[in-house]
């Protein structure tokens, strides 16, 4: 393999913390903007995917073959969230009328993406995958989002 294929593959593979952050934005938006949430769950799929690929199959070039195939030639050991994944995230970036969404859908792909990164990278994101902590936002965005009374500095530190 030549210098300049390897240094393109290795600028082309996404960091497990790049995976953390969108995971990150679907959290915070699963609520607020829903279709927002489900996108970054499908990019954090596909980055993830083309990562895998890419370490798999380093001297190949990525495809432009469907989500669904290029997961089938990983020949994963634990196939299923990452198609689970797909199709619940399909029916989501397409149109379709409101009414057909499941909602429940959104925080069972959070949990899925978040299974998939244990599972693979062997990255633990934290245990309550389905609830933001403090520091998803950081202690300012919380600190300013508590009630007035609460504010108080006495109270908040002690």
């Amino acid at each position: 393999m030549n210098e300049n294929h390897e240094r393109k593959i290795q600028e082309a593979i996404p960091s497990v913390d790049y995976f953390h952050e969108m995971l990150r934005l679907a959290r915070a938006y699963r609520k607020k903007d829903p279709h927002s949430a489900m996108l970054y769950c499908r990019r954090a799929l596909e980055a993830i995917v083309h990562h895998l690929t890419n370490v798999k199959f380093p001297e190949h070039e990525i495809s432009n073959t469907h989500l669904a195939k290029r997961i089938s030639n990983l020949d994963l050991e634990s196939p299923n969230p990452f198609f689970s994944v797909n199709r619940m995230t399909s029916s989501w970036i397409h149109w379709s009328p409101e009414k057909d969404r499941d909602f429940s859908e959104i925080d069972k792909c959070i949990r899925l993406i978040t299974k998939i990164l244990n599972t693979e990278f062997d990255y633990s994101i934290g245990k309550k995958s389905d609830d933001l902590a403090i520091l998803d936002y950081g202690l300012g965005y919380f600190y300013h989002n508590l009630p007035r009374y609460s504010r108080d500095s006495r109270w908040f530190f002690s």
